[in-house]
């Protein structure tokens, strides 16, 4: 899950970087984006940043989700309305409590979301997947 947690933000353009070149303080890359483009361009890649969050946090949710839609459908929309919320809490708080990375150390921090999934897949393939 913390590798799909990293991929998420990287996907979603929510990586917490610093970029000592800029003038500004602290920086978000994305942040650059307002600087290129502006009006609907502007709208759409924000727009796509947001869907993706959501996409993310949907495949999260669904695979944190104990019930079956079909077998309950009801619970089974309020559990994972509640995960995607709980997800959209920690990015944020991730964000809001990690200290910016600086611009070097942006291909380890991918790196990682890698390392964590190859991580799983082997304690998967030597433990066996229970079905």
């Amino acid at each position: 899950m913390l590798a799909l947690l990293v991929l998420l933000q990287t996907e979603a353009a929510r990586m917490p970087v610093d970029d000592p070149a800029t003038h500004l303080e602290l920086t978000m890359i994305h942040e650059v984006m307002v600087l290129d483009h502006s009006g609907t361009e502007l709208a759409a890649l924000q727009y796509a940043a947001a869907l993706k969050l959501t996409l993310y946090a949907g495949l999260i949710a669904t695979l944190l989700n104990p019930f079956h839609p079909l077998q309950e459908p009801v619970l089974a929309v309020g559990v994972g309305a509640l995960t995607m919320v709980g997800v959209a809490v920690v990015v944020g708080c991730f964000e809001s409590l990690m200290a910016r990375l600086p611009l070097p150390l942006v291909p380890r921090y991918v790196w990682l979301a890698g390392w964590l999934a190859g991580a799983a897949a082997l304690v998967v393939g030597v433990l066996g997947a229970k079905a």
